[in-house]
């Protein structure tokens, strides 16, 4: 079915749509009515219903014809399916089911309204004049992000057996190729009726003036024809990425834009464009409900109305084999429902599963089949012929069907991990370590937003190992504890498992660390390695429910690579904090043959961070048996993960001078001091409550009384330090320091939701971290961040308390913080 997604920013100024404001409505709320409500009427469509009437010549013979449209609606949905009815108008029930959800709201309405009409008699031009009502032909011109494959405009049209349109494949055509079009059109109907005009409504995410394109190149058209373009600031169209990414900010304005230009097209009773496109299908589909008829398509995608965008239609062609598999098939809905597989190789040339249902509905009840896309040959492999579909009968096992149902990471038929978790590292990853002169008088403390120098191109970073891990992101609502250790150390361990060249270079993904002011700085970089390889799914043995997590790195199709140019945006955020993990940096000649691969987020989470043996973890979750390991106690659990983390630390993670120098001056005193960790703000009431500062308290007291020097005070929250000023004796608070001038939270929002600076966050975050982690004792409570400076100070696992430890009383951790500062 269609999706339309529409934004609407809290960012906006709600005067953008007063209306919107005074009612409270966002989204697709403000731009479209409820389908209960009363349905807008407008003109075009009233002409289209006289249309109709006039070819019933009678009020009986409308009637007739209704009750007769009726019976074969009704006979068809019925048992015995009767006369199925026409095709005609199966298409016009879909297009006005979606026509009765396109009901506009007064702000689309507004915008819609918002067009510029450039017509050649203005200026003096001779036009055709006729008394005949003027054809209406609207044309989608598709740029922006969707020139994925050929990274340039394509001068002729695709034909219906070319490659399927999804965001690897598609391509961008020349306007020549619309105008060739329009100019075919144009003939057509002068020999009809000489006289009639043509007005074209054009839509386009081009950010370039796009008329004035038509009237340089096209005069002929441009004067002998109206045309319609909505009055909208192209620069709109000047984003990173893709529209529905997070490389951008643009999601309001080509939200609306693309709603409004959805409208614009809809008043052609010809279109021109792509139906190989969700957009194009959506504006055909409203033309052909608000004209109430068919409406012919040229399409420059070689897609039809019946087919999927990310199919080849002509290959899909002859597994369509109604009106209901020509609209309403869906490829996702199919798999979710009825738990068909999807073609391995789907990224590289499609959907095929029609062909998959089609043959697999032939095939007894307790067979299912297998279906491979035999290697060297479809789209860009260079092979000839037909693409060959190999099916091998599969029995269906009791396995499949013990299947997790509730939880959709898990799969007792995956592949069994038959690799060692944790192998030896063969050398030390990190680039080497300069020396920094640190200041001692803490004269420059100033807040660095300046991007990262850029490093030239390595040269055999590549060299004995067998490709490159780029570590894009964490989950989103992580902060700089979760992200820069928990999860990155994750990603680390599975890179020396499978002998990868870590990378990092962080995208927007992990929102509550990323700063775009800051992290968006940069120019593009362009590098070239292989292609085809992707990472599959592994279970351990010992699991009896099979819980998912990332596996051996596997080729999408067998013994295919390809050479393919990659791009990052931005700073890649890792670079303002720390040194590279590794010496590998992109446009290195000794990796341009060898695959580079990347986690999306459910590898991620909850692949990694939740079900894999091997990943760090802060505290038990989930209830993976040989992962929790209930029986034992907590300290004697998370020691293993702690030291194996800290390995990793040694290896890959230095920080860099700025936060070194802040460290030190926030922390200039380490020798036997004690670190505390104070975490309060939105853990006391997303964390089951914080810890009370007076539970800290008798620990700072017994730690003076025992000869202690100073006591470093790590928290989020300016309530801890105003109570511990105020209320700790001046005997202790004489020990005290802690970061100044940081920002903190007064309640229970986390810093990293006030809306300052991530990137300020970060920075004081980190300095945390180290500064913690240069204590000689530790006391504190869950958290990610404690985790990390264990991580960075592995001595810190015997001399460390967690006051969140639950299976230890009060009175026993003060016991052993006492023996431990007695020692």
């Amino acid at each position: 079915m269609i999706h339309i997604r529409l934004t609407y920013s809290y960012k906006m100024p709600r005067k953008k749509h007063q209306m919107c404001a005074d009612n409270n409505l966002f989204g697709f709320q403000c731009y479209f009515t409820a389908i209960n409500e009363k349905e807008e009427f407008d003109s075009l469509e009233a002409e289209a219903l006289r249309y109709h009437h006039h070819l019933l010549k009678t009020e009986l013979d409308l009637e007739q014809h209704m009750l007769h449209q009726l019976r074969d609606i009704q006979a068809a949905v019925s048992e015995d399916k009767g006369n199925e009815i026409h095709a005609l108008d199966h298409l016009r029930i879909f297009a006005n089911i979606l026509r009765m959800l396109f009901n506009r709201n007064e702000p689309l309405r507004e915008l819609s309204s918002q067009t510029r009409v450039f017509n050649a008699n203005e200026r003096g031009q001779s036009q055709k004049e006729s008394d005949a009502t003027p054809l209406k032909v609207s044309i989608h011109i598709r740029r922006a992000d969707a020139c994925m494959a050929e990274g340039k405009l394509v001068p002729e049209s695709s034909p219906l057996d070319s490659c399927a349109q999804q965001f690897a494949q598609r391509i961008c055509y020349a306007t020549s190729v619309y105008m060739d079009a329009l100019r075919r059109l144009r003939d057509i109907m002068s020999k009809r009726d000489p006289t009639r005009r043509i007005e074209v409504f054009i839509s386009s995410d081009d950010a370039s003036n796009m008329m004035d394109e038509i009237e340089g190149q096209f005069p002929d058209l441009y004067l002998s024809m109206t045309w319609h373009i909505l009055d909208f600031d192209r620069e709109r169209f000047n984003y990173k990425g893709f529209v529905e990414g997070y490389d951008h900010k643009n999601h309001n304005l080509l939200g609306e834009a693309a709603a409004a230009d959805l409208w614009l097209l809809s008043n052609g009773e010809v279109f021109i464009g792509h139906l190989g496109s969700r957009f194009g299908k959506v504006a055909y589909l409203l033309a052909t409900a608000r004209h109430n008829r068919f409406v012919p398509f040229f399409s420059v995608d070689g897609h039809s109305v019946c087919c999927e965008i990310d199919e080849p239609c002509g290959e899909m062609k002859p597994y369509i084999k109604s009106m209901s598999d020509c609209l309403t098939f869906s490829h996702d809905q199919v798999s979710d429902d009825y738990g068909y597989e999807i073609n391995e190789d789907y990224f590289d040339v499609g959907s095929y599963m029609r062909k998959i249902v089609a043959q697999a509905q032939s095939l007894p009840g307790d067979e299912s089949y297998k279906v491979e896309v035999a290697s060297g040959v479809g789209h860009g492999s260079g092979g000839d012929g037909e693409k060959q579909i190999q099916t091998t009968p599969t029995p269906t096992t009791d396995k499949t069907e013990e299947k997790t149902d509730q939880w959709p990471w898990a799969d007792l038929t995956a592949p069994v991990a038959d690799y060692k978790y944790f192998p030896e590292t063969r050398r030390r990853q990190s680039v080497d370590e300069p020396v920094f002169l640190l200041d001692k008088h803490c004269s420059s403390l100033v807040l660095d937003t300046s991007p990262p120098i850029v490093r030239p191109p390595s040269n055999g970073s590549c060299d004995g190992f067998d490709g490159v891990l780029h570590i894009r992101q964490g989950d989103v609502g992580g902060a700089a504890g979760t992200i820069f250790f928990v999860f990155l150390l994750g990603q680390l361990q599975y890179a020396e498992q499978f002998n990868l060249k870590p990378w990092v270079h962080l995208n927007s993904e992990s929102e509550k660390v990323y700063d775009p002011l800051v992290h968006d700085q940069g120019e593009q970089r362009k590098f070239t390695m292989m292609d085809g390889m992707d990472i599959s799914w592994a279970r351990d043995a010992r699991d009896p429910d099979g819980y998912l997590f990332p596996g051996r790195p596997r080729h999408k199709r067998p013994g295919r690579l390809r050479q393919k140019e990659f791009s990052v945006e931005g700073t890649g955020v890792w670079n303002h904090y720390f040194l590279p993990v590794s010496d590998f940096s992109p446009g290195d000649p000794s990796c341009e043959n060898k695959p580079i691969l990347t986690f999306d987020h459910d590898m991620i989470a909850p692949g990694i961070h939740y079900q894999s043996p091997w990943a760090p973890m802060v505290w038990r979750v989930g209830d993976i048996a040989h992962i929790n390991r209930n029986d034992l106690d907590f300290d004697v659990w998370i020691e293993p993960k702690r030291r194996n983390a800290a390995k990793l630390v040694k290896n890959y993670i230095r920080f860099n001078a700025e936060i070194q120098q802040r460290a030190e001056c926030a922390h200039p005193k380490q020798e036997n001091s004690l670190g505390i960790h104070i975490r309060h703000s939105d853990k006391e009431v997303t964390r089951g409550g914080a810890i009370a500062l007076s539970n800290f308290f008798p620990y700072a007291q017994a730690f003076v009384e025992h000869g202690g020097g100073s006591i470093f005070v790590a928290t989020d929250s300016s309530l801890v330090i105003d109570e511990i000023r105020s209320k700790w004796p001046s005997d202790i608070t004489s020990h005290v320091v802690y970061q100044v001038g940081t920002i903190l939270s007064h309640n229970d929002t986390a810093t990293f939701e006030l809306g300052i600076s991530h990137h300020r966050i970060n920075v004081e975050a980190l300095t945390d971290i180290l500064a913690l982690s240069k204590c000689t004792y530790l006391v504190h409570g869950l958290s990610a961040l404690s985790e990390a400076a264990i991580y960075l100070n592995p001595s810190l696992i015997e001399r460390s308390i967690n006051l969140e430890q639950y299976d230890q009383d009060d009175k026993a951790k003060y016991a052993n913080f006492l023996k431990m500062i007695s020692e």
